[in-house]
């Protein structure tokens, strides 16, 4: 049975985590163990307290947090080029040969889902009663139809 002690940040408390926080051996747990003995201070109550006050950790507060750089990309993030030889809604510059298909309009299949496959279209239709588009996709998701809508280029 857990009983949940309400904990108040008296002044003299704040002194102390102030104090224990500036020596900086301690982590939260152990600090909120040193303040409150009677463990009704959890160490969440000691990080939330300490960033209010602004207390520095590891070298600067949150306040005077750098700005992120950006990431690098990671092998599991995948950008459209790397989708294979079919970028979609791009027109090939004229004379050379493309790859890049403009979609058209289909006329969906409605296929049940019993009848998807990893080269079928999983595009739904329908409200209760979902069918699928079911055109060939080469081994994407969607055909190149449904990929336009699916995907949206972002402007750089």
């Amino acid at each position: 049975m857990n009983i949940h002690v309400k904990f108040d940040w008296t002044e003299a408390r704040v002194e102390m985590l102030k104090e224990i926080h500036a020596l900086g051996q301690l982590s939260a747990s152990l600090m909120a163990r040193e303040i409150d003995p009677h463990g009704s201070l959890s160490h969440n109550a000691v990080i939330g307290k300490a960033h209010r006050l602004g207390l520095r950790r590891g070298g600067y507060s949150a306040l005077e947090r750098k700005p992120r750089k950006d990431k690098k990309p990671t092998s599991r993030s995948r950008k459209r080029s790397d989708w294979g030889p079919f970028q979609f809604g791009r027109e090939a510059a004229p004379g050379t040969p493309s790859l890049y298909i403009t979609p058209v309009p289909v006329e969906p299949n409605h296929i049940s889902i019993l009848h998807l496959t990893g080269d079928t279209c999983h595009w739904p239709y329908g409200e209760s009663n979902f069918t699928f588009c079911g055109h060939e996709t080469n081994g994407a998701s969607y055909c190149p139809f449904h990929t336009k809508i699916a995907y949206r280029e972002t402007k750089k």
